[in-house]
Formats: structure tokens, C-alpha cells, sequence
């Protein structure tokens, strides 16, 4: 299984002269990493709340007009 192969592999790399140093191209090494801004935590899950004044407004609409709210509305 599975198992075996990941045992052979790391017999097989005893040998300190078997293992490869990684390294960064240069091309990645002189790349700059400002142009990258962090982004916020949960900025989708908060929005701004618009805040109740306590100011209702009710219309009552007459028949025939187009206009929702017109001279009628009251507002407390």
C-alpha cells in the first residue's frame, strides 16, 4: 500500500548528499510583494446598518395617480 512506498522512499534518502536544497528562483527573489493589499476579515459578512431615525412616513394613495406618496403623506 501506500504505506510501503512512503517507507522505501525515506530508506532511500538516508544519505544526507541524496537531499536537494530548494531554493527561490531569482526572478521570485526580486519580486516585490507590496502591490499585494491584505484583505479584511468578514468584509462580506459586515454591513454597515443604516440607522433608524424613528421617522415613518404612510401615504394614502388616490385612485387614478401615478405618484406613490404625493401632498397626503404623513410622516411622525
Amino acid at each position: 500500500g501506500p504505506e510501503r512506498v512512503f517507507d522505501e522512499l525515506t530508506k532511500a534518502l538516508k544519505d544526507p548528499a541524496d537531499f536537494v536544497d530548494f531554493d527561490l528562483p531569482s526572478a521570485l527573489k526580486e519580486w516585490k510583494l507590496g502591490y499585494y493589499i491584505p484583505i479584511k476579515r468578514n468584509v462580506y459578512l459586515t454591513k454597515k446598518r443604516v440607522e433608524d431615525d424613528g421617522i415613518f412616513c404612510s401615504c394614502s394613495l388616490s385612485s387614478g395617480s401615478s405618484v406613490t406618496c404625493g401632498k397626503d403623506c404623513q410622516c411622525g
